[in-house]
């Protein structure tokens, strides 16, 4: 009987392995994730861009609301073009992973994730995600919670990847 539990595993833990090295050697191998890793690069300069002009400019994001109304329009605004782009970048990524489409390892080892970004837009990210639905009379009604839960889980886990801790995704 022993065995049979010790045979179970063993075959239980050889499948995940084959599994994750399929999952790996699939993703690598699509034209689309050529493209998604072309994107990438592309992202790369417009968060060089990005960055240099929010440090310069400081966005207000309460005079934005003023005029835009809630934070989903804001989050559509012309200001903010490369701010979402980068956003959903990002978003994308870690729904990816979280979902298993692509392995966290190999992202890591070929996507940079942009902590200066992350680090420095969170007010007006936390401001967005706040204000989203501003117009609602509710106050406990105007936030969206989970905006950018997954670019914030994807942050996270880089940090602690850095630093050698081990990494987590919610499912």
């Amino acid at each position: 009987m022993g065995g049979a539990a010790w045979s179970l595993l063993e075959f239980a833990h050889a499948t995940r392995t084959e599994t994750r090295a399929a999952r790996v050697k699939q993703v690598t191998s699509y034209a689309s994730f050529g493209e998604f890793l072309k994107r990438y690069h592309e992202i790369e300069e417009v968060t060089e861009r990005f960055l240099a002009d929010y440090r310069t400019k400081k966005f207000d994001p309460a005079e934005m609301l003023t005029r835009y109304k809630t934070g989903s329009a804001m989050y559509t605004a012309p200001e903010l073009k490369d701010f979402r782009a980068i956003h959903q970048f990002y978003e994308e990524l870690g729904t990816l992973i979280r979902f298993g489409a692509i392995d966290f390892e190999t992202a890591f080892q070929l996507i940079t994730f942009p902590s200066d970004f992350f680090e420095e837009t969170r007010p007006l990210h936390n401001f967005l995600r706040d204000n989203w639905f501003a117009l609602r009379p509710d106050p406990q009604q105007r936030a969206l919670s989970d905006f950018g839960a997954n670019l914030t889980e994807l942050g996270n886990n880089y940090a602690a990847r850095r630093q050698g801790l081990p990494v987590s995704w919610q499912k």
